[in-house]
This record gives structure tokens, sequence and C-alpha cells, in this order.
């Protein structure tokens, strides 16, 4: 019976060990909260995770909504913390305005190595609602000379302003991905006031700029035919004026079938031979595709441990019970 109960507590052991081996380190608590908010931007940004993890390759960084990282990139786990539980990274607040923030996480564990990541959001201020759809207001006075609806003139404040989409053009065909919407403004400065463009596709914000940016690029990925717009707002982000054109995207293997020929070109009569040039043109390669990778994770080295692991847990119980039933007899 001892021996039976040593070969369970030898087990029970492999298996805690085993447990540990499948553990990440993952973000517990935050300042600012998660999914939280702050009344004004924050200097850093501090975490704690579930259990120690590895100074190198353990990382925060902090992204506003248009993408641009907004941390001072000196993310450090703290080392005068004896349980290498607590990472921070400095903001930058002079880049920070009203808004969602995201915050990206990686750890790496300090007993096994395993890289763990996630990401969660805080708002900062008053934050706009990023699926919010651009509405007239009384204040929109919007005029379209000619029907043009991709240039807007309006009375804004007794200045009378001028927005228009350079580019895409309206009916344009685009292939799906990200596009690029450039824009004119005349009349106004962008950031007076805290003034500044929304751009819209199918209704939905897609971006905020910033400062005096008048070029966004948006992310269109289904093909079909979309709405893209721009509007002028003011500090309560209220559409003051709107411009809009109607585009198509298409895939590219669509793009590809377009440009196709539909028909065989007429045989042509073959030229009259010619003197023989004196240096053969240059071959062009043909582009390849680029190769792409899928990402790997951590964990899938150590599935020859666990699997070694169970079988030796497998093994002991085995060999207890055929000991007792040898001691029995």
């Amino acid at each position: 019976m001892k021996k039976i109960i040593a070969l369970c507590g030898a087990l029970c052991a492999l298996l805690a060990l085993s447990a540990a081996a499948l553990a990440h380190a993952e973000m517990k608590s935050c300042t600012p909260a998660m999914n939280g908010a702050v009344e004004t931007a924050p200097t850093q940004v501090v975490c704690i995770a579930t259990e120690s993890m590895d100074a190198k390759g353990s990382t925060l960084a902090v992204f506003d909504a248009h993408g641009m990282q907004v941390d001072k990139k000196d993310s450090a786990v703290d080392l005068d913390d004896p349980d290498r539980v607590r990472i921070s990274v400095s903001l930058d607040t002079a880049m920070m305005q009203d808004g969602e923030y995201t915050v990206k996480w990686t750890t790496v564990s300090a007993a096994d190595s395993d890289e763990a990541k996630g990401e969660f959001t805080f708002t900062v201020g008053h934050a706009m609602d990023m699926h919010a759809t651009p509405a007239a207001t009384e204040t929109d006075t919007t005029e379209h000379p000619g029907g043009d609806h991709s240039i807007g003139i309006a009375q804004v404040d007794g200045k009378e302003i001028t927005l228009k989409i350079m580019s895409p053009l309206a009916d344009a065909e685009l292939p799906a991905g990200m596009v690029q919407v450039r824009t004119m403004l005349d009349g106004a400065t962008l950031g007076e006031n805290d003034s500044h463009l929304h751009f819209y596709v199918d209704g939905n914000l897609a971006l905020m700029s910033q400062g005096a940016q008048t070029d966004a690029a948006i992310e269109i990925k289904e093909p079909g035919e979309h709405e893209i717009a721009v509007t002028y707002s003011d500090h309560d982000h209220m559409d003051l004026m709107q411009v809009h054109v109607r585009v198509m995207v298409v895939t590219a293997a669509q793009a590809t079938a377009t440009s196709a020929p539909t028909s065989a070109p007429e045989p042509t009569k073959p030229p009259e031979p010619t003197a023989a040039p004196t240096s053969a043109p240059t071959p062009t390669i043909a582009p390849t595709p680029e190769a792409s990778t899928l990402p790997t994770t951590g964990s899938g080295g150590n599935l020859w441990v666990y699997t070694f692991l169970a079988g030796l847990g497998v093994g002991i119980v085995g060999a207890g019970v055929y000991a007792a039933v040898r001691a029995r007899r």
C-alpha cells in the first residue's frame, strides 16, 4: 500500500509540473484600467501579470485610433520587483488627444519561456463612437456645385470653406485593401480650435485626422460598391460639412479578368526581316509573389515533453497496481 501511495504522489508531482509548463503570463490588472476611461492622458501604462515574466521579450505598446504608436518605446519589466510581474511603458502625452487607445502586450514566461499576446483598450476624455454615422446638422450648409458631391462649399462660423475629395475619383475601380484618400481644404486651417476631418466608409467612421492631416489610408476589404465620405468637424466631433464619392472595389482576380483581352487579336502579317540588332535586349523577369509565412507559437516544441510525461505517469500507475496485486498474492 505504501508503494502505491508513493507512486501516486510521484504521479501528482509530474502532473503538476506538466500544468506549470502549460502556464502563460497573462495581464491581470492595469493602470489605466482595461476597457476603462480617464479624464486626461496618463504619463504611463502599468500592468501586473499573473506570473513572473522574462524581461527579454516582454513588452507593452500603445496605439491611437489611427494606428500611430504613442508610447516612448521604453517598455520594461520592473527588475526591482522580486516577482517580476510588473511591466510599464511611458506615454508621449503630446501625441495624445481625447479618444480610444489600444494597448498591445507580449509576455515571455520566466518559468518555461512560453510566449503570450493580447490587447485591451482605454479611453481618454471625450471619445467618439468609431461606428458613428455622418449626419447632416443644423450647421451643415454644404452646397455641391454642378451636383458633384465630391466637392462641397459651406459657410462655417462666417467663413466660406471648400472641401474636395481629390482621390479616389467618383466611380473609380479600386483593388481591395488599403485605399488612399486625398482631400483639399480651403478657407480653414485644420487643427485650429481642434477642427479635423472624419473619414467614413459606408457610414462607419474609419479614421479621424490629426493636426493638419488632410489625407488618410483606410481599409476596404469587401468587393462591391462602397461610399467614401469625408466631413469637416469641430472640437465636439460635429460634422459641419461633408463630401462623398462612390467607388467599386474589386479583388485582384477580378482586376486581372477585367484587364485581360476578351478575344484573341487579329493575326498580323509578319514584318519584313531587318538587320540583326547589335545587342540582345535585356530579358524582363516576371515578378514572383512574395512568400508568406504563418506565425508560430512557442508551445508547439514542448508537445513531446507533455506526451512523455503523460506516458511516464500512466506507466508508474500501472506498475503500482501490478506491484499491489503481486503483494496480495
